[in-house]
């Protein structure tokens, strides 16, 4: 599953599985997450995901960077 989209339409634990069970035994991986700002991320979390990353539109206002860094992880 290395590099492959995932369809918006399936669910974070669907994906999730999905990802963890190809990259069994010694072909362990990280499973990161683009969500956007404000998203609940609780969801990805407990589904397995490594890394949830914050994922700005080209050009996001700097108050919009700052907000979302106000608010941290």
């Amino acid at each position: 599953m290395t590099g492959q989209w995932a369809e918006r339409s399936n669910t974070a634990t669907d994906l999730c599985r999905r990802a963890l069970r190809s990259g069994g035994g010694e072909n362990r991986f990280d499973l990161v997450v683009e969500v956007p700002p404000g998203a609940d991320v609780r969801r990805w979390e407990a589904a397995g995901a490594t890394w949830v990353l914050t994922s700005f539109e080209p050009q996001p206002p700097e108050s919009v960077v700052r907000e979302v860094i106000g608010v941290g992880p």
